[in-house]
């Protein structure tokens, strides 16, 4: 039985908080290919099923998150919000996003922020590839297999 209680204790573990959840994703990316970089920007629709000042989310331990703001119409205070401070706990691969004032339970929020990285050939996330070609090299890149969960 105490076997079965770690191994859920450790699930937990990996879960992200569900005080809120995404609902829809604009994402824009622009790649480098010679430079081997990548940059973007995200609007992320949220769904706030708990009141909260903070987000989390997961992220690589290469990229760099800036530029981070949240716009909700339901709260009392300006409508939009930049991050009042970002932690990033790259042991974990996540990002948590502080801001100075809670979104209110059942409302929709839009999380505004930017990214950049290096690509690398781990074949994780967002990475190249490159093959040998009649005597060139090709580059490609490409994004390893996920699981987007309602």
């Amino acid at each position: 039985m105490s076997t079965f209680a770690s191994a859920s204790k450790s699930d937990a573990d990996h879960r992200l908080p569900t005080n809120v959840k995404p609902s829809h994703y604009d994402l824009t990316f622009k790649t480098d290919l010679e430079e081997l970089t990548f940059k973007g920007y995200g609007v992320i629709h949220l769904d706030v099923l708990e009141g909260t000042k903070e987000i989390v989310f997961n992220a690589s331990v290469d990229l760099t998150v800036s530029d981070v703001s949240i716009h909700s119409e339901s709260l009392k205070t300006e409508q939009v919000q930049s991050s009042s401070e970002i932690k990033i706990k790259k042991d974990e691969e996540r990002v948590t996003v502080l801001f100075p004032h809670a979104l209110p339970k059942g409302s929709k929020a839009k999380l505004h922020l930017g990214w950049a990285a290096k690509l690398t050939g781990s074949m994780t996330g967002y990475y190249y590839s490159s093959t040998q070609h009649e005597g060139k090299t090709r580059r490609a890149y490409a994004w390893s297999n996920t699981l987007l969960a309602d």
